[in-house]
């Protein structure tokens, strides 16, 4: 038995003891409250009360578990000061009832706040504490990072869809690790995938090196009104040679414009390729989540590396096509 079915087992187990221990209180509870109305004393009522409710209490712990992310170690630490806790409490509201004579109310009382309000108060107090401390600590690291993987791809910046493709990159490889037996190619895969936020990371940072660049920027805006303007000059020129001047000049603002033109589409191609890859190892990761280890044959397991390879070369292709442009701007600008 793997420890995860153990620990489920054992947190099962222990539900349906809590759930009969709950029971009993409660039945004993109801019972005590019939015989009390005879006797017109609800003296017995707090000890099956508090046992029922401490019981209750530590149900509700159990199972919110796996939501409030919560390790065993606390959780049973957790539970085991709440039931004290209420039980202690309860055994104190007993004990300030139980006397024969009024006097004897007063040192109960003074019993009981000693050695069992204040301890049963201080075991319930921090027992939720525990609960509600691991609770918080294991929310707020993950709050941001569950925003950003239950948020559509187009309310992602960049760097969110960077910390998605780690995210995504993480669990498939820990998947793999699960099913390593039906995946001989596993290592391929895994390197594959390494690849691929690489390459991801690379095209993000063209986008905002491009994005960035303040001459890029301001040619985009400026060398469309440049070329007409010279265009307009050239029309009205009369002198031939300053006219040869000014269509080489001109041929040279074309090219530029084409190679800014080409960029820009490159730029638009490498934002779809970053959102059509991510959409990808989802789509892997949500296929493996699936496949149980023995559903996984050769020709799935085939299918997956090739289109993660396909996807990989891809992105070396834009990469290479980006490089390319710039460094023909590079070369138009000497």
């Amino acid at each position: 038995m793997t420890t995860t079915k153990f620990l489920t087992s054992l947190r099962l187990v222990l539900f349906v003891l809590l759930g009969l221990t709950s029971l009993t209180g409660f039945g004993c509870t109801v019972a005590f409250i019939l015989m009390s109305i005879e006797e017109k004393s609800l003296q017995p009522i707090a000890v099956p009360l508090s046992l029922a409710l401490a019981s209750v209490g530590s149900m509700v712990m159990l199972w919110f578990k796996q939501r409030a992310n919560v390790d065993w170690v606390p959780l049973v630490a957790a539970i085991s000061l709440w039931f004290t806790g209420l039980n202690v409490l309860g055994f104190g509201m007993t004990t300030v009832f139980m006397y024969k004579e009024p006097s004897e109310f007063l040192s109960n009382l003074g019993f009981s706040i000693i050695f069992c309000f204040t301890p049963g108060i201080f075991f319930t107090l921090l027992g939720l504490a525990v609960y509600g401390y691991e609770y918080w600590h294991h929310r707020q690291p993950n709050l941001a990072k569950n925003l950003v993987a239950d948020a559509p791809l187009n309310e992602l910046n960049r760097a969110d869809k960077i910390r998605r493709a780690a995210e995504y990159r993480a669990s498939i490889v820990k998947l793999l690790k699960q099913k390593q037996s039906s995946f001989t190619n596993q290592p391929f895969l895994t390197s594959k995938l390494d690849h691929l936020e690489t390459k991801l990371s690379q095209l993000v940072h063209r986008l905002e090196s491009f994005e960035s660049n303040p001459i890029i920027q301001r040619d985009l805006k400026n060398l469309p009104v440049t070329i007409a303007h010279l265009s307009t000059q050239l029309e009205s020129e009369s002198d031939s040679q300053v006219k040869v001047q000014m269509w080489d000049t001109l041929a040279r603002h074309y090219e530029y414009q084409r190679l800014l033109d080409s960029l820009v589409t490159l730029m638009r191609r490498t934002e779809l390729r970053i959102d059509e890859t991510l959409a990808l190892m989802g789509t892997l990761y949500s296929q493996l989540q699936l496949l149980k280890a023995k559903d996984i044959d050769s020709q799935q397991a085939h299918r997956l590396t090739t289109d993660l390879a396909e996807q990989v070369n891809n992105l070396d292709d834009l990469l290479s096509a980006v490089d390319e442009v710039y460094q023909a701007l590079v070369t138009n600008r000497k």
